[in-house]
């Protein structure tokens, strides 16, 4: 954001929210031609994603996510992997990728130095 003006809690949950609705589509629509009509609606309801934790930092805040078939039910099988959480700055309103290669610390570091990808902003 230029001018200095911070973004909310909220207005950062939004960004992240549009990500994963985009994400949601994209998933929803692979495969869309070999599916019957309810297989599809049965599919779509194993893409949907939930916002599962979100953590304060100094920068702005980190937002996890998974399967909200997996957050409803508890069932490992729609338990998501390879889904790091994304970095949402306060200061500017822009946001990255992190990675689950490595512990969160290990992409908090890369974001300090400016080289985290940066997805949105």
């Amino acid at each position: 954001m230029s001018g200095g003006a911070e973004i909310s809690l909220d207005e950062a949950r939004q960004k992240v929210r549009t990500l994963l609705d985009a994400a949601e589509k994209s998933m929803a629509e692979f495969g869309w031609g070999l599916r019957s009509e309810a297989e599809q609606v049965e599919h779509e309801k194993h893409c949907r994603l939930a916002i599962t934790q979100v953590e304060h930092h100094d920068f702005g805040w980190l937002f996890y996510y998974n399967s909200a078939v997996f957050v409803e039910t508890g069932e490992i099988g729609h338990l998501l992997v390879g889904n790091g959480p994304y970095l949402v700055e306060r200061e500017r309103g822009r946001v990255f990728e992190t990675g689950t290669a490595y512990p969160v610390d290990h992409y908090l570091e890369l974001h300090r130095r400016g080289e985290l990808p940066r997805v949105e902003g």
